[in-house]
């Protein structure tokens, strides 16, 4: 197949009155920086046992726990995490991420970011090679969250206003799959041995405790010391710092990087959805919710408001 590039990899944001638009692969809709030909390439992409694959759908934490990740990974040693792993892990579904993957040497790990669906990740994920930190959030913080997200690299007209990004998101054509058929999908994989679960508002209520369960799930045990870095290291309000304003250089294409002011965190708040919502609109999620997650265990996981 002929190489395809992300509708975003070779031009600067749309302008107003212009969109970037939607890809769609095999029926599947996307955002624009999946390449057309990423069902392909993740067909033949190879996993290896020492990967960390962290799995989250868009805005439910990715950031923050791939740099807890990382540090993690480095011992608490943020500059050899950031030399090790880099600046800012692109998600292997976008842009060329995963031929860049494939190019690292063997002896050296490598952390991978996805909100690839389940059942297109893979098959080697889930049959004991690599690891997978997996984190959920309720979803009316996440459609509030990614709707302010997405809304300046204008997709598409059905992402322009918030009425509009929320029938979107409540519906199966949401680019990427719903956030029910995402995170019902990789529930499933809960009691797997190489998978830990955890939510971004248990991350909100006790992230230290989190940092340590992560860390003795990767083979990693802290010391007090290490785990104190680590706790520093996640302080959102340092995480917020970090990802104001551009994203780094060489983190995304040098058009898209220069065209718009990018703020990758916005306010990180558990219950920042009942600002958004209107109770209308509020009454008709909650009755998709309970339609959706109607017997999932899932349910009981989900946090709303701390």
């Amino acid at each position: 197949m002929a190489t395809a590039f992300s509708q975003v990899s070779q031009k600067s944001i749309p302008k107003k009155g212009e969109y970037a638009g939607i890809v769609v692969v095999d029926g599947e809709r996307y955002p624009p920086q999946v390449r057309k030909d990423m069902h392909e390439l993740m067909l033949n992409f190879e996993v290896r046992d020492d990967d960390v694959v962290v799995v989250t759908y868009p805005k439910a934490g990715t950031h923050w726990m791939t740099e807890i990740v990382k540090s993690i990974l480095a011992d608490g040693d943020y500059e050899k995490a950031e030399k090790m792993f880099g600046i800012h892990p692109k998600p292997l579904e976008y842009f060329d991420t995963m031929i860049e993957l494939e190019k690292i040497p063997r002896d050296q790990q490598r952390l991978i970011v996805t909100h690839i669906h389940e059942e297109l990740l893979p098959k080697a994920v889930f049959n004991g090679k690599a690891k997978i930190v997996y984190v959920v959030r309720n979803p009316k913080d996440s459609v509030v969250s990614y709707f302010h997200f997405a809304q300046p690299f204008r997709y598409s007209e059905e992402f322009e206003t918030w009425e509009t990004f929320l029938q979107c998101f409540m519906s199966e054509n949401m680019p990427g799959r719903s956030w029910f058929n995402f995170n019902s999908n990789y529930w499933k994989h809960r009691n797997k041995n190489n998978f830990y679960l955890t939510t971004y508002e248990d991350m909100r209520l006790n992230i230290r405790s989190i940092i340590e369960e992560i860390a003795a799930f990767l083979g990693k045990p802290t010391t007090k010391e290490t785990l104190d870095k680590l706790v520093n290291i996640a302080a959102f309000s340092r995480m917020n710092k970090k990802f104001d304003g551009k994203l780094p250089k060489n983190s995304v294409p040098d058009k898209v990087r220069e065209a718009i002011p990018f703020k990758i965190l916005r306010k990180g708040q558990v219950g920042d959805w009942k600002n958004q919502f209107t109770v209308a609109q509020n009454e008709a999620f909650d009755k998709l919710y309970e339609e959706k997650m109607k017997g999932s265990s899932l349910k009981d996981r989900i946090k709303f408001e701390i």
